[in-house]
């Protein structure tokens, strides 16, 4: 389930926000990266589906925020509004994100 919500100030000034539910399930916690606890093996490898449960990996809630400034520069904005100054200047963002996330903590 994801919940995006997008809300524009004004002055050049944006946020997003963004929630997501998931599970992830597996029957084997590895990947082209390397596992995250150690070596991983089946508990039986005749019955590979009872190792079948939640991940390693799962992370059941997951937060993220942006906010995002049009810095007032180029043609058309408050500075710096000139052909040749907007060449250099225009068009830039300053920008931040924020990411939290339930799970297995990072090491």
């Amino acid at each position: 389930m994801n919940v995006l919500l997008k809300k524009p100030f004004g002055y050049g000034l944006s946020a997003d926000l963004a929630y997501t539910w998931s599970r992830l399930k597996d029957d084997m916690d590895t990947s082209g990266w390397g596992n995250q606890f150690g070596a991983v093996y089946y508990q039986d490898a005749f019955h590979p589906h009872a190792n079948y449960a939640l991940s390693n990996f799962d992370r059941p809630n997951s937060f993220k925020a942006s906010l995002t400034y049009a810095i007032p520069l180029g043609k058309g904005h408050q500075y710096a509004n000139s052909a040749l100054a907007d060449a250099a200047v225009g068009g830039w963002q300053l920008s931040t994100i924020i990411i939290t996330q339930s799970g297995a903590r990072s090491r």
